[in-house]
């Protein structure tokens, strides 16, 4: 019974960069063969968390103590293409191959009986690539 209890605390910790998450994405139909439909995907994802300091509070398990005084934000992108594929008449995704960028910056200070501010970016290059086979 400690396995639920741990993802509904989990969840809830979590929460917070749902909430600051926003998810943009079309796809189109371009082809149907043989029962199974192509769908072209453009996806966008931005998160921007003015409080990043006080969600990894709230993540953090109570017997990790409390965090030094800071300060912090977080802004994500993340933009991605690609192509899967729907089985029509078995009602299901059957493929997908995805591809894209993403760019996170981090500013943040903390004051701890001196002032120290940290500024970070780091992007790079992303894909994901599944297939459901029956058996």
């Amino acid at each position: 019974a400690a396995e639920p209890e741990a993802a509904a605390a989990m969840e809830a910790r979590m929460g917070g960069f749902r909430d600051a998450t926003e998810l943009e994405a079309t796809g189109t139909v371009t082809g149907v063969e043989e029962g199974v439909a192509t769908i072209e995907y453009e996806v966008t994802i931005t998160c921007s968390i003015d409080d990043l300091m006080g969600l990894v509070a709230e993540a953090m398990p109570e017997e990790a103590g409390q965090l030094p005084p800071a300060e912090a934000g977080m802004t994500m992108t993340a933009e991605m293409t690609g192509v899967a594929t729907f089985d029509l008449g078995a009602g299901y995704l059957s493929s997908i191959n995805m591809a894209g960028e993403f760019q996170v910056d981090v500013d943040g200070n903390m004051n701890m009986g001196q002032e120290i501010e940290a500024n970070a970016a780091f992007s790079g290059e992303f894909g994901m690539e599944y297939t459901v086979e029956r058996r």
